[in-house]
């Protein structure tokens, strides 16, 4: 599904009141009702609505909500943030309609927020059945203000989330990070409007939302230009891949490289070549110490190997030692020894087809460039920090910016693990993963993962599709695992369910 930057929306949303003709205060009157229905479905009947109010646009919104209550019955309590006169023009219209209504249909109760005196506050609160959040919109980029710096945390200290519905997005987070500023409103539901916005759907904004349900208020969004953002869900890789020729044979589907593996950590090699395995490619070989290419010829017979020698780095040894290989995976389980860095980075900088650098190889490319075409690096945030020389902590404050950022330094395809795993392109363009669970948490994974997307990364015949549908597949094997039963996850458990998930998904035609 197709997702969106703020200036995006902010684009669409100029579209139709200057090129169109829509009033901005008819939109805002659109989007009210469009949020009132939703809300009801899920709130059908509330006896007690409190709603909670900005100065901008976003509480004009919660003014026509408040108003549609009012008008069921609903006894409703606003909470105003500012005085009205420093509130925007349409905010002060939808006030003034609001209060003629209440004069006629009298279940309004109008508050100030005091931060010196917030019982008041606290017992509305407690006393509503439903809590609309419509005090900041997507516009915040910069750490709260007084009176949201206080109002806020006091709201999420009550522990009401089950009772808030969040108009466009939880006050206080970025819409385009996902990061609260520093703090964000934890609501069980937002309905955001016009389109998804990107941060909403990246970690940690999951903490924030709860559900998330897109309110169409008619926003030309089909002709918004770049960047293309998409996030994953069942139909997204539907019938991305071919087999529906019976002359369909092993060479099809590609012979995998894997330099991967070392005497302390055999099991890395074990676990990429079970993900190229799985992931369907046609042939494997797997280049590395005799050690670890005895170990893994025990357990899979279908893996051809090749014991390396590090001390020789020439091209017609390379050439020679590599010829038929379609796509190369390297890094997983590597030695850190200088030799064999040396030889590594030799590597990479001679191989001209698809290649997937992971884990010992990161450490080599911070000064390289790629093509974007046909190179993907899969980074967890400690490692993009080296990369990018940006502080671990900064890079999870916005996985997004800072993976396209990587993207564009090293001119490659970056996967930035993790919650929500983002897949870049130095184009701006991303996807942000939706499969998953923390139940993955354990070594291994991202060996499994490089198998797979080495072999899907050839198989699609594109970087960026091959990695971000091989970020899907594997946590979707995770998801599928976790259905029968809910406890801590191997790697090897999850490649036993890669095949369930790719007939799921339905990749193939």
């Amino acid at each position: 599904m197709r997702v969106y930057t703020t200036n995006q929306i902010r684009e669409s949303d100029k579209t139709t009141i200057e090129k169109y003709g829509v009033p901005s205060h008819s939109l805002m009157e659109i989007a009210g009702h469009k949020l009132f229905d939703e809300i009801c479905k899920v709130r059908p009947e509330p006896e007690k609505v409190l709603v909670l109010l900005g100065r901008g646009n976003n509480g004009g919104d919660g003014l026509v909500i408040a108003r549609l209550f009012i008008l069921k019955k609903i006894n409703t309590s606003i909470l105003l943030t500012e005085d009205v006169e420093k509130c925007t023009p349409d905010f002060r219209k939808n006030f003034e309609i609001l209060k003629n209504v209440s004069s006629e249909f009298p279940f309004l109760e109008i508050l100030k927020y005091d931060p010196s005196d917030t019982e008041l506050l606290r017992l509305e609160a407690n006393e509503s059945d439903l809590i609309i959040d419509a005090l900041l919109g997507t516009g915040m980029k910069s750490d709260l203000k007084p009176p949201y710096s206080t109002l806020i945390p006091f709201i999420n200290s009550l522990n009401l989330k089950e009772k808030i519905v969040a108009v466009d997005i939880p006050s206080g987070l970025n819409a385009d990070t996902g990061s609260p500023l520093p703090d964000a409103v934890k609501s069980s539901l937002t309905l955001t409007i016009g389109g998804g916005k990107a941060g909403l759907y990246s970690y940690p904004a999951p903490d924030f939302t709860g559900e998330i349900r897109i309110v169409d208020i008619g926003l030309p969004v089909a002709n918004l230009s770049d960047p293309y953002i998409e996030i994953t869900d069942e139909k997204i890789f539907r019938s991305r891949l071919r087999r529906n020729d019976i002359n369909f044979h092993k060479g099809s589907g590609g012979h995998i490289g894997i330099i991967a593996g070392s005497g302390d950590r055999p099991g890395a090699a074990y676990l990429s070549s079970l993900g190229a395995l799985r992931g369907g490619a046609g042939l494997v070989t797997l280049f590395s110490e005799r050690e670890v290419i005895n170990g893994v010829t025990r357990l899979f017979p279908e893996v051809m190997t090749e014991e390396t020698d590090f001390d020789n780095d020439s091209e017609e040894y390379l050439s020679e030692l590599l010829s038929g290989i379609d796509s190369l995976i390297i890094g997983p389980g590597l030695s850190n020894e200088n030799t064999v860095l040396n030889w590594t980075k030799k590597v990479i900088s001679f191989w001209d087809k698809y290649l997937v650098l992971d884990a010992e190889a990161l450490r080599l490319i911070s000064e390289m460039k790629f093509d974007e075409s046909r190179v993907v690096i899969t980074p967890h945030p400690m490692e993009l920090s080296r990369i990018i020389n940006t502080p671990k902590e900064e890079i999870q404050k916005d996985r997004i910016g800072h993976s396209i950022r990587c993207a564009q330094l090293l001119n490659t395809v970056v996967v930035l693990k993790g919650a929500r795993s983002i897949t870049a392109k130095p184009s701006g363009d991303f996807t942000i993963n939706t499969s998953g669970n923390q139940f993955m948490a354990s070594g291994g994974m991202g060996d499994l993962l490089s198998g797979l997307a080495g072999t899907l990364v050839y198989q699609t015949g594109s970087a960026y599709e091959g990695a971000r549908m091989a970020v899907y597949i594997h946590g979707l094997a995770a998801d599928i695992a976790t259905k029968s039963i809910k406890a801590p996850l191997t790697a090897t458990d999850v490649a036993h369910f890669l095949r369930e998930a790719m007939e799921k998904a339905q990749i193939y035609e």
